[in-house]
């Protein structure tokens, strides 16, 4: 019953440290072009995420 205050302290701690974090998505594309998708002038694929994210200003 001793540790169970100190596993409640070192959980929170951990919880606030992991919130501060930012939140990254890398994704790995292999043989892209520069034009082949939606948000660098791409016509013949649809890319509505990649759109939306590049109007967001995620990209």
């Amino acid at each position: 019953m001793r540790s169970l205050p100190a596993l409640l302290l070192l959980t929170t701690g951990l919880i606030q440290a992991a919130a501060l974090k930012p939140n990254t998505v890398i994704i790995f594309i292999d043989d892209m072009g520069y034009a082949d998708i939606g948000p660098f002038g791409a016509t013949k694929q649809r890319t509505p995420n990649l759109d939306r994210m590049a109007r967001e200003n995620r990209v």
